[in-house]
């Protein structure tokens, strides 16, 4: 959170309701992670999850810091591209490239293979193009036990991933350049340990005259959080530094024996563990209401502004310009839907034109805001390093939205 006086001066210069991004924080949180990250191991690169957040400020600090870009769709590879990233510096990924993916492709991005039909596409794709050298990589469906199977990657039986590389090397244009996985609900140093182990002994397998140019465990680690969420989810809250001392042993007793230069680059993607936390959304009270078993306070946001986790938990908040009293409050939003409820039990001051700011809000957000009842709102930049605000997203309009429709004459 930052302090009150920010929040009023935001208020004042461009109005509520409003998307806060700390840009001070995110790189904070870039330099925690590569540095616990890298202690233990040495290469490692973090590839920004995009779909997370792809405000165009955010991915190109991404950039500037050195971070590579995690791209699942075109439209995230354009963006990746607009914004400075080299082919060499995108990893494409996802179930359903398309023809976007192919591009991509023979573009020199790496295109992580998640299918059989998407496996057919590349070698289609280097057969008619002789001239380019396609990188590849092969998502993995990486079981470890957690209980929640996914739906994403190739069956990662040794003996079937050996004939899949066998028809990549084949090829002549085509570099197999690593492996990669993505566990969902595995956020503990053991489940890191575990897929770091799986994913090694894959890599000897696949990789067996000499190692991978990389190794990608995918995201899913914890990001700094807020006092007042850790207790909620109800178990150790590694660091950085300790989830690099887990893998990164690992991966050291694996490769360390090699010069830094020969060793696969470790990559992770982060996207809520950078983001997360450097974000806020402030909202108007419009109206408080009492209702039978039912009170509430409707808010000038909705559970698609203030983001998905704020529909799993309670989000730390700052109540501005709050006088009177109040008792188990639920904060409700704009739209007519029932389950529209952005905060649960709120007790303390609160009045009609208050400010509602929520807190870690910088994850599936904006990015998932869609153009229901109203457009979306601003996004400012805040830096403490010199007390510096500025808009880097405007405000939507309507007439944007419906620009895309065809009207009757």
């Amino acid at each position: 959170m930052l302090d009150e006086s920010t929040y009023r001066r935001i208020k004042k210069e461009y109005g509520f309701p409003a998307y806060i991004f700390d840009s001070d924080r995110f790189c904070e949180n870039y330099r925690l992670l590569t540095e616990g990250m890298s202690a233990a191991y040495a290469p490692y690169r973090a590839a920004y999850s995009y779909k997370t957040n792809y405000t165009p400020r955010i991915v190109s600090l991404v950039r500037s810091l050195g971070g590579m870009a995690e791209v699942v769709s075109g439209m995230e590879y354009s963006l990746a591209r607009c914004v400075g990233n080299a082919p060499e510096n995108i990893l494409f990924n996802g179930p359903c490239k398309g023809e976007d993916g192919i591009a991509a492709l023979l573009d020199g991005a790496c295109v992580i293979i998640d299918n059989a039909e998407e496996l057919a596409a590349v070698l289609r794709a280097a057969s008619a193009h002789p001239e380019c050298v396609c990188h590849t990589a092969l998502r993995l469906h990486v079981d470890i036990g957690s209980g929640k199977p996914s739906r994403f990657g190739l069956c990662a039986e040794p003996e079937y991933l050996k004939t899949l590389a066998a028809r990549l090397r084949a090829a002549g244009n085509i570099s197999f350049d690593g492996i990669q996985c993505h566990i969902s609900g595995s956020r503990s140093i053991a489940g890191w340990e575990s897929r770091a182990r799986v994913m090694l002994a894959l890599a000897r397998a696949l990789f067996p005259d000499a190692p991978p140019k990389f190794i990608d465990l995918g995201s899913g680690m914890f990001g700094r959080l807020p006092e007042e969420m850790r207790a909620s989810f109800g178990q150790n809250i590694p660091t950085f530094a300790e989830y690099g001392a887990a893998v990164g042993l690992l991966f050291a007793a694996e490769y360390g024996a090699l010069p830094v230069s020969e060793r696969p680059v470790l990559i992770t993607e982060p996207g809520t563990t950078l983001v997360a936390d450097t974000m806020q959304f402030a909202a108007p009270v419009t109206a408080i209401k009492a209702l039978p078993g039912n009170d509430c306070a409707v808010l000038d946001a909705s559970i698609h502004t203030a983001g998905v986790i704020s529909q799993m938990r309670n989000l730390p908040l700052l109540v501005l310009d709050a006088e009177t009293p109040r008792e188990n409050l639920s904060f409700t939003g704009y739209t007519c839907l029932e389950y529209d409820i952005l905060y649960r039990g709120y007790t303390g001051p609160l009045d009609v034109g208050s400010s509602v700011i929520f807190d870690n809000i910088g994850s599936y957000s904006n990015v998932l805001k869609p153009p229901f009842i109203h457009p979306d709102v601003p996004m400012i930049e805040y830096r403490k390093s010199d007390d510096s605000l500025r808009l880097i997203k405007r405000a939507q309009t309507a007439e944007e939205i419906f620009a895309q429709y065809v009207f009757e004459e």
